[in-house]
């Protein structure tokens, strides 16, 4: 296993004083059967236009694309076939580009919303701990979704927990490039079920590195939580998603002093 190392927002409670990028919005959405036809058409503009616009607007600082991956380390069924997940300063920063949107952040594809694209939700989450965040390259992302049950000591001895000691922990096996631990940062504009509080990403070369840290772990006789949350946890699943496209922070935005997310 090799040593790593973890980057956490400040320990003040005062958000302002947090280093930044902290907040992600996850756009989520499935492609319809009457949609099927032109889905590869839509996955074009997506990754090769809209993506790329949209990072490009003020507070934005890179954009990722994910496609539901079928895999027996999945838990349940996909809820959603894709994912659109941008890095920002801010949830206004994404709320200020929505209200510049004219009422069609789809662009041209906004009039097959509902028919074509179904079952899409707008999520926010803010950023709790990051393990080698600017290694970007990893195809395939890993994330368990769950939500806790307990008092909010209970609930900090178990964030302290994760971040500490599980997190890094699984991160450390060979085919990991890094992670995110992030929690729902409700707001106004959401849209649709915010689902699970808690979210663990993992980016690894495959998905069976990730099924083969979890193997691993049973076989030295580690219990699922190590044995001390089980109780707690409540809706928990396993997903699994194919990276399509990733898009750095363009020059523009980023400034003369700031390069590092390109």
């Amino acid at each position: 296993m090799r040593k790593i190392s973890i980057i956490a927002p400040s320990a003040q409670s005062d958000p302002a004083s947090e280093p930044q990028p902290r907040v992600w919005s996850v756009v989520k959405a499935s492609i319809s059967a009457a949609g099927r036809d032109r889905e590869g058409e839509f996955n074009a503009w997506y990754n090769e236009q809209h993506v790329p616009e949209w990072v490009a607007k003020p507070g934005f600082v890179r954009g990722w694309r994910l496609r539901a991956l079928d895999h027996t380390t999945q838990t349940h069924p996909h809820e959603h076939g894709y994912y659109a997940v941008y890095e920002l300063e801010s949830v206004g920063a994404f709320n200020d580009a929505l209200a510049d949107s004219d009422g069609a952040p789809w662009g041209e594809w906004q009039e097959y919303v509902g028919s074509h694209l179904i079952d899409w939700e707008r999520t926010y989450y803010r950023r709790l701990v990051a393990i080698a965040p600017e290694e970007v390259d990893a195809p395939y992302w890993a994330i368990v979704k769950t939500d806790f049950q307990g008092s909010e000591a209970q609930e900090r001895d178990f964030n302290r927990w994760y971040d500490e000691v599980h997190f890094p922990e699984l991160v450390s096996h060979a085919g990991f490039q890094g992670g995110w631990r992030l929690r729902v940062l409700p707001d106004a504009g959401d849209l649709g079920d915010r689902r699970q509080r808690y979210w663990a990403v993992y980016r690894v070369r495959s998905i069976e590195d990730f099924a083969r840290a979890r193997a691993s772990r049973a076989e030295r006789g580690l219990p699922p939580w190590d044995g001390l949350w089980s109780e707690n946890l409540c809706d928990t699943r396993i997903d699994c998603y194919a990276m399509v496209h990733y898009e750095p922070r363009h020059a523009t935005a980023a400034g003369k002093a700031d390069t590092g997310h390109a």
